[in-house]
């Protein structure tokens, strides 16, 4: 038996297609490349005995990728190859899955499609999101605790489903766990709108923090899988960038239906949320990623030997240690300010007029400016910060981490409206740069097999930080003032900076 005829063999098997075979010197065990009706390069890789069957087979990659070495193949292709040859042959229709059980169609590859998603989600919950706190203080009634405790009943739901929904999207699919989430959130917006009343609200950020933990740690997976770690750290800060961009819009069109009604621009954003989650069904590819042995095992059984995997990666790497530490650090400071800091300005300052406009418009700009800002800001970090580099990233955290305590305290502090709002927007903006050089961060210290399962531990520590703080900060600011409040949110972010220093050294060791 040649080595063509047990590429066919081993391909059928695995439900990998059928085609012409590309095999190294001296494998094994050949897998097949798919035959299509464009022109691709497909990757050749020696096949390793050690993980027959398990292994990811070779990718059939365009000629421009190849050359640059791009994607998951070339990435793949590394451990497993004594030699690693590109040349053009018969190729996969552009869109189309390399391999996995199905060929899966889409318009978009996996890079534009995470972009154009970044873009659209953030355009979408941006209209109602800066009008919902208001929506709650004046069309609700609801306190400053209430308030708070509202945002701890989503990270409650963080607490109890961020790693079973991560383990899933490890366990079959990421691009379905990422679908998943993006409808949830839109039915959550809906039923807020549409029902003014505290208990349908708790029953909607139940939704909407479920529909958190889906997303969180997939999306970010599921484009490291489909382009690489290296590109993806870059891809992170694009992301948070067209985010940015679509939040300014969004941000623009919620106010403008808000002077309407405070209900509209709520129910608008989570409809086309839900719209957003068919068109994603359309455009968003998965060929990256390759459901591992543990998907034939029963359910139960496959969860618990990936979050199994997943703790053991962690306490592996004292660096991932680390920097779940830092995420614990880092959310105790979140969740108070985001739902205080407009009770702080309408409480404390006099809003200017904006020419007889309702001061909601004011929160609007102050919004719009820190997307502006948060814009630059990560477009000067793309070109400063060497972003595959865990030393630099570690520098860039420590020098972004100073400037949101200082802008939070100024915050705190200031008396006149100006300075107040200078404050909380360099804070917003330096947390805003953290976030993609975090996740970058942390991608490159986890195995693509468990790394969904890693952000979702990440994201649970992140939820019990955000549990544990926001209440204490909205108690704080019942018994003493949101000044004090504020300020203290600055506190809270000093021992980030132990931590920084410490993964700076353990990257440079």
């Amino acid at each position: 038996m040649n080595a063509r005829t047990k590429g066919r063999r081993s391909a059928a098997r695995l439900s990998w297609g059928d085609g012409s075979a590309t095999c190294g010197k001296g494998a094994r065990n050949c897998r097949a490349a798919l035959r299509g009706r464009s022109r691709n390069v497909p990757v050749s890789v020696p096949a390793d005995p050690r993980t027959a069957g398990s292994s990811p087979p070779p990718y059939a990659l365009r000629s421009p990728e190849c050359a640059r070495m791009r994607g998951a193949g070339a990435r793949y292709a590394r451990p497993l190859a004594r030699r690693v040859t590109c040349h053009l042959g018969p190729a996969v229709p552009r869109g189309t899955a390399a391999w996995g059980p199905a060929r899966m169609q889409t318009l978009l590859p996996a890079q534009r499609a995470f972009l154009f998603l970044g873009f659209a989600s953030a355009l979408f919950v941006g209209i109602p999101d800066t009008m919902i706190a208001i929506y709650y203080v004046r069309v609700v009634g609801l306190g400053p605790l209430e308030l708070v405790l509202l945002g701890t009943i989503v990270e409650l739901v963080t607490i109890v489903f961020e790693i079973p929904t991560g383990v899933v999207a490890d366990l079959y699919s990421r691009r379905l766990s990422v679908l998943v989430g993006i409808f949830l959130a839109g039915a959550s917006f809906v039923i807020q709108g549409m029902a003014p009343i505290l208990l349908a609200i708790a029953f909607a950020e139940v939704l909407r923090g479920l529909g958190r933990t889906f997303s969180s740690g997939a999306l970010e997976a599921w484009i490291a899988d489909e382009i690489g770690e290296r590109e993806a750290a870059a891809a992170y800060i694009r992301y948070a960038q067209v985010r940015q961009i679509g939040a300014i819009l969004g941000t623009a069109i919620g106010v403008g239906l808000a002077s309407i009604d405070l209900w509209i621009p709520i129910v608008t954003g989570g409809a086309l949320m839900i719209g957003l989650g068919f068109l994603m069904i359309a455009l968003m590819p998965e060929r990256g990623f390759r459901r591992g042995h543990r998907a034939a095992l029963s359910p139960v059984r496959g969860a618990i030997t990936t979050l199994s995997a997943g703790l053991s990666a962690i306490r592996g790497r004292a660096i991932l240690a680390t920097l779940i530490g830092l995420t614990l650090i880092l959310a105790l400071a979140t969740e108070g300010l985001d739902r205080l800091w407009e009770a702080h300005l309408l409480r404390h300052f006099t809003i200017p007029d904006l020419g007889g406009l309702d001061p909601i418009v004011w929160f609007g700009a102050i919004n719009i400016t820190f997307m502006v800002l948060g814009v630059a800001a990560n477009q000067i970090v793309r070109h400063v910060v060497t972003v595959t580099d865990d030393v630099a990233v570690a520098r860039a955290m420590m020098v972004a981490t100073v400037l949101q305590i200082a802008g939070i305290v100024t915050f705190g502090l200031a008396t006149d409206f100006g300075w107040a709002v200078a404050g909380y927007l360099a804070h917003m903006v330096f947390r805003g740069v953290n976030g993609p050089l975090f996740t970058g961060f942390v991608n490159r210290h986890v195995e693509s097999r468990v790394r969904a399962t890693v952000l979702s531990l990440a994201g649970q520590v992140n939820a019990v930080g955000q549990v544990t703080g926001g209440p204490l900060i909205g108690t704080i600011a019942e018994l003493t003032s949101l000044r004090v409040a504020m300020v203290a949110v600055g506190g809270t972010l000093l021992p980030a900076l132990p931590l920084l220093l410490r993964a700076r050294r353990q990257a440079g060791s």
